[in-house]
């Protein structure tokens, strides 16, 4: 008869060899970027077999693909096809909506931030092999530009993670690549945060300076590989350092009109505070604010997640749709750092669409999920891919590999009314919840490659697009993914 359970002895449990714990080899993070002002956009379809609207289907120039229009120059030629359209016979409701367009084009034109995006739609033939043009929107955008908060933001982000990795495995921070998508917020984000990661705080730097004193290093101590900011590279010529950039856009909020959501709503509520009911029996002017705050997130909660797809299957073909480009980058990087001996920090930013279709696809892999109720996905969310390793280090046989999925909301409050904000006016970004326990790596990374197979083939492209400028000096858009990235290299 097998003798009962019985807890081991103290002598037993010594001689018991302890498992080898897990130890961070790599951390891949994908980032939405920080805080912005409020983005406005005028949208327009062209029919393309009307004769009116060849002078917008000329502006693609030949380019088969989305092209952008930064510059003054390139927003005139907007103007001059709208000119040209008038007098090729656009009247009714398609001049009205012509005059519309010309009007906010030359009232905005002049604001940072302000862009148009050429969008061409292409039906493929396939008994022909070839793709005909079926249809361009035209959207102008202006607003979204980088806020105070977002410094704030960005700022405390690097630290934080600086702080964090230096824990955890603090050789990754000798190999960080940092990819950037080109909008300048996003590229803002990226910017600072960056800085923050690279090069210590004053506080971070003051408490090396009293270790180095006590421990009788002196001061003079050149700084490791990859902090100082002279290391700071872009991959471009004439590009200032993090810290320039930094000083750079704190001068410039200086003389800006703050558009952050969070001041606007803590001036909100601070005045309804203020302000006497009329009517006794009625309720407060605060309760009314909270109720109409309920009833707006509600609505909120029901309408933004479905944005990028309402049923399981529209979720994942509009993540492949978006973000599949990034997908491939992110498994790239885990089989690299898994395959080579060195630690990486790989981060990536981007802007709202693909850090929401990045977790649809994620989402949608079949991994076993903790927590499948995702939260609202605020300013600075981001998406942690982490792999993590143990075994003897002399036999590489031996050396298991698991990896660990993490989500943070961002800058994020659930009760943002009555949130209690410094004078920084800023949202704090909320730490990272666990999405998955320690997973098998090669269960990871073919549950994430599934998607692969997804492609129509329409929409077949290289997951590895170069950045192209037209002959008009177009710049088609850039997407944080490989080389079509802006790369930041360490």
């Amino acid at each position: 008869m097998a003798s009962p359970l019985r807890a081991l002895s103290i002598s037993e449990q010594a001689k018991t060899p302890e498992a080898p714990s897990w130890k961070l080899k790599a951390n891949v993070t994908v980032f939405r970027h920080a805080d912005r002002t409020p983005k406005q956009k005028l949208k327009y379809n062209f029919p393309i077999t009307e004769p009116w609207a060849q002078p917008f289907v000329r502006l693609l120039n030949g380019e088969r693909e989305e092209i952008i229009l930064r510059e003054r120059e390139q927003l005139e030629t907007i103007a001059a096809a709208i000119e040209e359209a008038k007098s090729l016979g656009a009247i009714g409701e398609d001049l009205g909506k012509l005059s519309a367009l010309n009007g906010a084009l030359f009232k905005k034109i002049d604001l940072p931030g302000t862009k148009a995006q050429l969008k061409p739609g292409y039906k493929k033939d396939k008994s022909a092999g070839t793709r005909k043009l079926e249809k361009l929107v035209l959207v102008l955008k202006w607003g979204g530009e980088f806020t105070h908060a977002a410094r704030y933001q960005s700022r405390d982000l690097g630290e934080n993670m600086r702080r964090d990795i230096s824990i955890m495995n603090k050789d990754c921070l000798n190999n960080v690549r940092i990819y950037t998508s080109s909008e300048r917020r996003v590229t803002a984000s990226a910017e600072i945060f960056a800085a923050a990661l690279l090069t210590p705080s004053p506080a971070q730097q003051q408490q090396q300076q009293q270790q180095q004193m006590s421990s009788g290093l002196g001061l003079n101590v050149p700084p490791s590989p990859g902090f100082g900011a002279s290391q700071y590279t872009t991959g471009g010529p004439n590009v200032a350092s993090p810290t320039t950039v930094s000083s750079q856009i704190k001068e410039q909020e200086k003389h800006r009109i703050i558009g952050s959501l969070t001041s606007i709503a803590n001036a909100v509520s601070l005045e309804a505070e203020s302000i006497e009911p009329k009517d006794k029996e009625s309720p407060p002017p605060k309760r009314k604010l909270h109720e109409l705050y309920s009833r707006a997130k509600a609505l909120f909660d029901l309408v933004a997640p479905q944005e990028y797809g309402i049923e399981p299957w529209e979720k994942e073909e509009i993540g492949v749709l978006t973000s599949l480009p990034l997908l491939r980058k992110i498994i790239e990087d885990l089989e690299t750092a898994r395959n080579s001996g060195d630690c990486s920090l790989n981060l990536y930013f981007t802007k709202e669409s693909h850090i929401h279709t990045l977790l649809n696809l994620v989402l949608a892999s079949g991994l076993p999920i903790a927590n499948p109720r995702i939260p609202e996905l605020d300013y600075c969310s981001h998406l942690t891919f982490e792999l993590y390793e143990r075994g003897t280090a002399t036999s590489k046989s031996d050396r298991e590999f698991a990896i660990k999925l993490s989500l943070s909301e961002g800058a994020h409050s659930s009760n943002v009314l009555d949130s209690a904000i410094d004078a920084r006016h800023a949202l704090n970004v909320q730490g990272r919840k666990r999405l998955t326990s320690h997973l098998a790596y090669s269960l990871v990374i073919e549950k994430l490659s599934k998607h692969f197979s997804r492609v129509p083939d329409e929409y077949e492209t290289e997951p590895e697009t170069p950045v192209r400028t037209s002959r008009l000096g177009f710049m088609t858009p850039v997407e944080a993914s490989g080389s079509d990235a802006s790369a930041i290299a360490f």
